[in-house]
Order: structure tokens, then C-alpha cells, then sequence
């Protein structure tokens, strides 16, 4: 395995092999040259990081970046650019990327498209588009970080969490648990299976059944003042403290049935 640096250039070196390791060091200048790895072994690259000198684009829409990065434990794409745009084709033998992570100062934006599935994103800062049909498993959101999630027909995530930043999606998911920040959900029909709400605002405009939402003290909100279509939620738990303006605009909300009485809990979730 061997590490292939990047550094202002607009074409990354030939040689690389299956379990290398790509460095975008430094530069102003768009790589577009060689950047299809997708040939590569039966795991691709182990690692891709973009450090914070480098303030360029990688690809283009129409001609991504392609390439698996599954070769180690510990195998990341790893977004840390002052600035610019990735754009990213989760290509190879398995079309899996383990771990997407975008953090650090900066202006930087990972654009995930064509092909393939990330099993973690994380996004601490900067912005991560997971377009159509690209999936995502699991989602981790902090700081400022903003991951959009267009388009209703695409895989919904398993797990999403969010402590800070934004999530804007077309999605549902299995379970979404926001502690500060926000998700704007403009969902369609897809479904959500529990919505934890300890803090930050769940901005609801529209999406299919979701069966279990936990609305976990004063410091969450669950806007639905937006929402755009008539949806249903199977069971609402409350606990102490929730605003009662809130609660009441949720549930004499026209568009929303209530399928089971409104549980309340006292004391801290």
C-alpha cells in the first residue's frame, strides 16, 4: 500500500493500486485528470483526504471522481479542503465507501452521485449532497454542518443523528434523533419509524406515516405550521416541560391524525 499526493496539479499521478492511499495536500488548479479508480481490487483505495490547503475542485459533475475506499479497518474519504467541490462516484468491485467525513474550517462541499452507497457520513461543517441514487446508512450531523438529501425515489438512511447543523431531505429513515440543530423533512410519502426529539426543530412539510414520535422536553420543537399534506402519526409520547402551544398546534393540527391517545411522562427523559 502506498500513499499518491496531489499537490498543484490537474492530473493525479499514475500508479495507484487497490489499498492506496490519496492525498490532496495543497493547490488552487481543478483535477480532472486520471481520477477514475473504479478498476482498482476487490476494495478500491483506503483512504482519500483533502487537506485545508487544498481549495480546488475535484471532478465534475458529468465527470466525477470514481472510486470504492473499503480497503482498510479504518478506510475514509476524508474532506478537511479550505474550499472547493468533490464530486464523488462511490464506484469499484462493491460500490461502497465505509466512512464519508467533511469536517474542519472551511467552505468545502462533497457532492455524492451516480452510483453507490456510504455506510457512515459525517458532516461537521461544510456541505454533503447525497443525490439520487446514491445511499447513505447512517448520518451523523455536529457543528455546522449541512447534508441535503434530495430526491423522495432514493434509499431512505437507517439511523440519522443530529446534534447540531441541518439536515434537508426528500427521505424518511428508520430512526431520526435530533438533539440540537434542525431537520427540514419535505418527505413525500416515505415513512419515518421513530422520531426522537430531545432539542433543536424538526421542521415537518410533508412525509408518510411516522410510527413513533418521542417529544423529549422543552428544548425541541416539532414544527408542522409548513406542512403541506396529510400525514399520520401512530403513537406521541410527551414529557415534562414540552411547550404546550406547540403540542396543542400538533395535535389540532387538520392534517395530522393522531392515531393513539397522546401519551404524557412526567420527570426527564
Amino acid at each position: 500500500m502506498a500513499s499518491d499526493n496531489v499537490e498543484n496539479t490537474a492530473t493525479i499521478a499514475a500508479g495507484v493500486t487497490d489499498g492506496d492511499d490519496i492525498f490532496f495536500v495543497q493547490g488552487a488548479t481543478n483535477v480532472t485528470g486520471n481520477i477514475d479508480k473504479s478498476g482498482l481490487g476487490a476494495n478500491g483505495l483506503g483512504k482519500v483526504h483533502l487537506a485545508h490547503p487544498w481549495v480546488a475542485d475535484v471532478g465534475t459533475s458529468g465527470t466525477p471522481f470514481k472510486a470504492e475506499i473499503s480497503a482498510d479497518s479504518d478506510s475514509i474519504f476524508d474532506n478537511k479542503a479550505g474550499g472547493g467541490t468533490f464530486f464523488y462516484a462511490i464506484d469499484g468491485s462493491a460500490d461502497v465507501c465505509d466512512l464519508v467525513r467533511s469536517s474542519g474550517p472551511g467552505t468545502r462541499r462533497t457532492v455524492l452521485q451516480t452510483i453507490g452507497t456510504a455506510t457512515v457520513v459525517e458532516c461537521a461543517s461544510g456541505i454533503v449532497d447525497v443525490n439520487t441514487p446514491v445511499a447513505a446508512t447512517t448520518v451523523r450531523i455536529s457543528g455546522t454542518g449541512l447534508v441535503n438529501m434530495p430526491d423522495s425515489s432514493s434509499t431512505d438512511p437507517t439511523l440519522v443523528e443530529i446534534g447540531g447543523g441541518s439536515w434537508v431531505t426528500e427521505r424518511g429513515a428508520t430512526t431520526l434523533t435530533v438533539w440540537g440543530g434542525g431537520a427540514d423533512v419535505n418527505a413525500g410519502t416515505n415513512t419515518f419509524g421513530t422520531v426522537n426529539l430531545h432539542g433543536g426543530t424538526a421542521m415537518w412539510r410533508q412525509s408518510g406515516t411516522i410510527t413513533a414520535l418521542n417529544w423529549l422536553g422543552p428544548l425541541g420543537v416539532f414544527d408542522t405550521s409548513k406542512l403541506g399534506r396529510a400525514m399520520t402519526i401512530t403513537t406521541v409520547t410527551v414529557w415534562a416541560g414540552v411547550d404546550q402551544n406547540a403540542l396543542h398546534d400538533l395535535i389540532a393540527n387538520p392534517l395530522i391524525t393522531i392515531t393513539n391517545p397522546v401519551v404524557y411522562r412526567m420527570g426527564n427523559a
